[in-house]
């Protein structure tokens, strides 16, 4: 955030507080409001309640309100963005938004970034950015904000993380990796192992990606797993079930394009379109010149469910991307 919405601490979360206590803050946050409603520490209580209780159109809605008096505040609209993109998916909302407060310090020096905005909102503004551009597939972009974000915060981990994700995902393996090494060595964060795995699961090294993905999810059970591995006519068998399963009007649409399922996205794919599809695709068309072939990559299908029954729901979340998102 900018240095003078320092004052706000978003720790000061209402739904850690007792049932009293919550009451008292969200009073004392309206009453402030009254008095003077372009207090951004009183709308970022009653946020964080509404958000805490799941109403994320509410927080919209108290942001918004908030915005018509303080158009310009950084906080209000970072914290709009970031309620778009992660908690309602509407990236094509959040990302307008994102650009916006990205231009206020893009194009300046690390010294001057530093005299008038916070650290910790710098690397998430820029997180997110580089979040929205994989999103919609524009990697040569993300790269571009990873690089950035490097030469910003040098040391910060979420960066190198970030750099590392970009030089994979432009198929630069051996740099990705080599980002990672120093870090894993030094305390094996769970992150980067994942990271690792993802990578190595890539190059087809699929027995020492395994053996990663069970390390990192042993340092941190709460944010990974150990994926769930099928034979081929296993994975085909869920595959054929997933159409079946599908909604009518999209398996009208299905009936124009073929399918074909690969083990992992091909290198050479990669670098043909070079920007325009990852190595974690879960699907795409690319790999037919008439664009009405899908293709299916099984081990990274794999690699995202958390249980084997998350498989088929997967397979039709991927293909529904994919056909929202043909160039």
């Amino acid at each position: 955030m900018k240095k003078h919405d320092h004052d706000h601490e978003e720790g000061d979360c209402c739904y850690e507080m007792t049932s009293d206590d919550v009451e008292k803050l969200l009073k004392e946050a309206r009453d402030m409001l009254q008095k003077n409603p372009q207090h951004v520490e009183s709308v970022m209580a009653l946020v964080e309640y509404a958000l805490s209780q799941d109403e994320f159109e509410q927080a919209i809605e108290l942001i918004d309100k908030a915005l018509k008096q303080t158009p310009d505040s950084y906080l209000l609209l970072f914290k709009k963005a970031m309620i778009l993109l992660d908690e309602m998916q509407d990236i094509d909302l959040a990302f307008p938004i994102l650009e916006s407060l990205l231009n206020e310090f893009i194009y300046l020096s690390p010294e001057e970034i530093w005299q008038e905005f916070d650290e910790e909102i710098v690397l998430d503004t820029l997180l997110m950015v580089i979040d929205c551009y994989r999103l919609k597939k524009h990697f040569s972009m993300a790269f571009e904000m990873a690089l950035k974000l490097k030469e910003i915060l040098p040391q910060e981990e979420a960066a190198i993380l970030a750099l590392s994700t970009a030089h994979f995902e432009m198929g630069e393996y051996k740099k990705a990796l080599f980002l990672l090494e120093p870090n894993i060595k030094e305390n094996e964060d769970p992150d980067f192992l994942w990271q690792k795995a993802q990578i190595y699961c890539a190059q087809g090294e699929f027995i020492e990606a395994d053996l990663i993905f069970k390390k990192a999810y042993e340092l941190d059970e709460e944010s990974y797993h150990c994926p769930k591995r099928l034979s081929q006519s296993e994975f085909f068998s869920f595959f054929e079930e997933a159409l079946d399963e599908m909604p009518e009007d999209l398996q009208e649409v299905m009936k124009s394009y073929s399918t074909s399922i690969e083990p992992i996205v091909p290198h050479k794919l990669i670098m043909d379109n070079l920007g325009r599809i990852s190595p974690l695709a879960l699907a795409t068309t690319l790999s037919d010149k008439s664009g009405k072939h899908i293709t299916f990559f099984q081990k990274n299908i794999e690699n995202v469910a958390v249980i084997i029954e998350d498989i088929k729901s997967v397979i039709i979340a991927s293909l529904v991307y994919e056909l929202e998102n043909i160039d």
